[in-house]
């Protein structure tokens, strides 16, 4: 890991940017006018107009029923239509051709699946939807020229507040390293706040459906939660949530180089685990492998040998690159952050 240096990310061009916005939204916005000017909700599947509802919950209830369908309150003049729901994929990877052609895109309904794409190909972007965000570029896309792996200063370590875990959490590091997250980002929340609202479930169950367990005492048997409930959690804090999990680490890198701390499931030891330190549960669903010397941090930082994080058990820390990414690996590739 000793030619690990920070990326020299490209500038995001707003004019590339909002020609991408255009590619996805103008066959909605022209279509929009060509509804009748009855009251109610008008209804669209695939850019054109379908019909008219007198009611949201009906609106609503029938443009779920078709794939990339929307809704606006039906009003004349149409100046912008406001789009009140709609079901799109929320990610789109554009791929840029040439200076006189748009970029092409395809839809994508989660990060990691938007990723595996985007990787493949250079000079491709993920743009999310919703939020109008660039989430994620592959290099040379945004900048219009060619990104280099020259050596960069060191990024620095992102100030994010320390929160510790202990006394009253006993197995509640993924919610305290949640809690520095949110609070980095200037939103007050605190450990046992998060505690109270993650979702649970009953012992030796899923911990992707919520947290296994008893959180608060070592008396009663626990375990932990994994991405899918905590990005629950974050997003009712912040709507530019983004569950980075599948992802190779390079994309944890990329959060870091634009300033935001990055949660995830790593391992007490912060090194990968002999087999012997995992046991599998069989589950109605399926069998899943844990191990109890789970763990979960707040990543701030790296350099050319090191990973930075917060750590809920007690200190600021560093730990080799290569162990701790090989750590993250073992666990699922589970990470959550926001979006730049």
């Amino acid at each position: 890991m000793g030619n690990r240096m920070m990326k020299n990310r490209p500038n995001k061009n707003p004019l590339i940017l909002l020609a991408c916005m255009a590619s996805l939204s103008c066959v909605m916005m022209l279509n929009a006018s060509a509804a009748p000017t009855a009251l109610g909700y008008a209804i669209y599947a695939r850019g054109a107009y379908w019909k008219t509802a007198k009611t949201l919950d009906v609106a609503i209830g029938a443009a779920s029923a078709k794939d990339h369908s929307a809704v606006r309150l039906n009003t004349t003049p149409i100046v912008k239509p406001e789009w009140i729901f709609d079901n799109y994929p929320p990610f789109d990877v554009f791929v840029m051709g040439d200076e006189s052609a748009m970029p092409n895109f395809s839809e994508y309904d989660s990060f990691a699946e938007a990723y595996a794409q985007a990787k493949k190909t250079p000079d491709s972007f993920i743009y999310h939807w919703s939020t109008g965000r660039l989430v994620w570029d592959n290099g040379t896309a945004i900048a219009g020229g060619e990104t280099t792996d020259a050596a960069q200063p060191t990024p620095p370590i992102i100030p994010a507040p320390l929160i510790l875990q202990m006394p009253e959490l006993a197995r509640g590091c993924e919610v305290t390293s949640l809690a520095m997250l949110i609070n980095y980002l200037g939103v007050s929340a605190t450990k046992q706040e998060l505690a109270d609202k993650i979702q649970k479930t009953d012992a030796r169950d899923d911990p992707n459906k919520g947290f296994v367990g008893n959180m608060f005492t070592f008396d009663e048997m626990g375990y932990g939660v994994y991405h899918a409930p905590i990005y629950d959690l974050l997003s009712q804090y912040a709507p530019t949530a983004v569950d980075l999990s599948g992802c190779d680490f390079e994309v944890i890198d990329y959060y870091l180089d634009l300033g935001i701390p990055v949660w995830v499931i790593v391992n007490s030891k912060y090194a990968p685990l002999p087999d012997e330190e995992f046991d599998t549960w069989q589950l109605q669903d399926g069998d899943i492998k844990i191990t109890y010397r789970e763990h979960s941090v707040l990543v701030t930082g790296y350099d050319a040998d090191n990973i930075y994080f917060n750590d809920p058990l007690g200190e600021r820390a560093k730990t080799d690159y290569g162990d701790f990414e090989a750590a993250w690996v073992q666990m699922g590739k589970q990470a959550v952050t926001v979006m730049p």
